[in-house]
């Protein structure tokens, strides 16, 4: 039998034993293509394999190494630009933010006609994101939208934008865009997290009203998704500083009810008690400090007033 039959038979067998969850296995028939066969794409493809095997089990810096072997060895591989983005990956995954944008803005510079360019924009625009560098990122997700219209990840590239303006304290041009959002069928949970913006927006925008009604309308909606914790307790907040203690009242009580897990749920069972203390209820007030104590022994509550 030709030797390449061989190479591709020992390939086939690695990708079995991969599609089979049979990871140990699939890991010694690929190191076997890489020390058998001189078929550069056939070692591309083992490489990138094995890079995928080990980034998905979380040893990014190991999936590196193979990853970047496939960039020193073979740049002119069909493989490459995936092996590149895939780097990139890793480093944001890594926290290396710094290094994550330099290899994507490579993949853009080295592989144009990469079918992972438009992930690498989008990973590029988050990284901008995480650097608070709003204008560079805006410029990544645009060149995304722009250059990809059909892109599966553009939905959440203009999302992003959205952030992005509403970061750079650009609100008037934020709210149209999660609003644009809210009104496609993008899936429950961003048009969960567009309608949350949309009414920090308003409030930014010191129309407050139209920030209430979206918030009402997002727990009417999805009263059950964790995001709606947030909304509970940015409203109880709100009520409690404009004292209206009543109805701050009933959102922390909300929280506590809905979402006992959640960060903010012991210290909204704090501020609820203290509701009943500004209103004179002592009898209620203590009453609620009792269960603060009972449900939460180990309180440490983020502040008091």
């Amino acid at each position: 039998m030709p030797s390449e039959y061989n190479d591709q038979a020992r390939y086939n067998l690695a990708w079995s034993h991969l599609k089979l969850g049979e990871t140990s296995k699939a890991i010694l028939q690929f190191d076997k293509v890489l020390s058998h066969t001189n078929d550069q794409e056939l070692q591309s493809k083992a490489l990138c394999h094995l890079g995928d095997i080990y980034y998905d089990n979380e040893h990014l810096s190991k999936a590196q190494e193979f990853y970047d072997q496939v960039l020193r060895d073979f740049s002119q591989s069909s493989y490459a630009d995936y092996a590149q983005y895939r780097v990139a990956d890793a480093f944001s995954k890594l926290g290396k933010t710094d290094a994550a944008i330099l290899a994507y803005q490579s993949l853009d510079i080295h592989y144009p006609e990469s079918e992972y360019r438009d992930q690498a924009l989008y990973g590029l625009g988050m990284a901008y994101l995480v650097k608070e560098d709003y204008k560079k990122a805006l410029e990544a997700f645009a060149s995304l939208n722009d250059s990809f219209p059909q892109s599966a990840f553009k939905t959440r590239s203009i999302f992003q934008q959205g952030l992005a303006f509403y970061n750079l304290n650009q609100f008037e041009k934020a709210l149209p865009i999660f609003e644009e959002i809210e009104s496609k069928d993008f899936g429950a949970d961003l048009m969960i997290f567009a309608m949350y913006q949309s009414g920090l927006c308003y409030l930014k925008l010191n129309q407050e009203e139209k920030a209430l009604e979206k918030f009402k309308s997002l727990l009417g909606l999805f009263g059950s998704h964790q995001k709606a914790a947030d909304v509970y307790y940015l409203l109880a907040e709100y009520h409690y500083d404009k004292r209206e203690y009543v109805d701050a009242r009933v959102y922390y009580d909300e929280l506590v009810t809905r979402f006992g897990d959640h960060d903010m749920a012991e210290n909204a069972l704090y501020r609820s008690a203290y509701t009943y203390q500004w209103d004179g209820q002592l009898d209620l007030a203590a009453e609620k400090y009792w269960e603060v104590l009972a449900k939460y022994p180990e309180v440490r509550l983020l502040w008091m007033r």
